[in-house]
């Protein structure tokens, strides 16, 4: 409870900074709503004329497109303290936070949720919802598949996010970190299936975009191997497992000061 009450603490201090400057916020969210349609028109347009990409009709290459959408955001939203990770280690204000006595991940992970992006996050979701309700194959139990799945995804992003701290710590370099991440992850805005084996291989078992995007919407179509729910399960665990004990042994090496 008392980490609940940290955790909300923090995200209102974050959201009172950013409503600080209402117009950056207006400037912003225009800009991303711009980007996010004209490529979403681009998308659609692609769709009209290609009719199937890999076997998936237009409706659900859309939805391939718009998971991406929102497990990218739902990251820039959760863990958009990441990115200033860099600013507290060579300031030293992170030998303060690993003083406290609360997990540093309170503070550098998750202390500083974006409005913006929850703004962004709300329309990706509105939608995803209005696309999957268009789709007369579904049932229920497929969209509770696909939600499970994409709680699976937001793990492994976590886990990603962790992995990423902890080569700021032996590094002292963290948006070049964030910025490949986020180029990777571009390539799962459409099914990995229309890639090469090899690619698809190492954006499923290498880099885990697939399992991150394409296995849960593959899951809401019906058209997923059961096995691949478990390999899903595994894979975000054992991400989780091995960031955590990257984290720990990043520490035994922390200089202090980003030395």
């Amino acid at each position: 409870m008392r980490h609940i009450r940290l955790f909300w603490l923090l995200t209102t201090f974050s959201l009172k900074k950013t409503l600080m400057n209402p117009m950056s916020i207006v400037i912003l969210l225009v800009g991303k709503f711009l980007r996010f349609g004209m490529f979403f028109l681009f998308v659609w347009y692609l769709m009209t004329y290609t009719k199937v990409l890999s076997g998936f009709t237009p409706n659900q290459v859309l939805l391939f497109y718009l998971t991406f959408m929102i497990v990218d955001t739902f990251a820039q939203f959760m863990f958009r303290e990441v990115s200033r990770f860099k600013r507290l280690l060579v300031s030293g204000e992170f030998d303060s936070i690993l003083l406290k006595p609360h997990h540093p991940f309170l503070r550098i992970l998750v202390g500083g949720m974006d409005i913006v992006d929850l703004v962004l996050l709300c329309l990706y979701v509105g939608l995803a919802v209005y696309f999957i309700s268009q789709l007369t194959s579904v049932s229920f139990v497929h969209i509770l598949l696909y939600m499970a799945l994409l709680m699976n995804a937001f793990v492994i992003v976590a886990s990603i996010h962790i992995a990423i701290l902890s080569l700021g710590i032996l590094m002292t370099e963290v948006e070049n970190s964030i910025m490949i991440y986020r180029d990777v992850t571009r390539l799962g805005m459409f099914p990995i299936d229309m890639y090469q084996k090899l690619l698809q291989f190492i954006l499923t078992f290498v880099l885990p975009v697939g399992i991150m995007i394409t296995v849960p919407v593959k899951g809401l179509l019906n058209v997923l191997d059961p096995s691949w729910y478990w390999i899903s399960l595994f894979c975000a665990l054992a991400l989780l497992l091995s960031s955590n004990l990257f984290w720990r042994f990043s520490l035994k090496y922390y200089q202090s000061w980003g030395g």
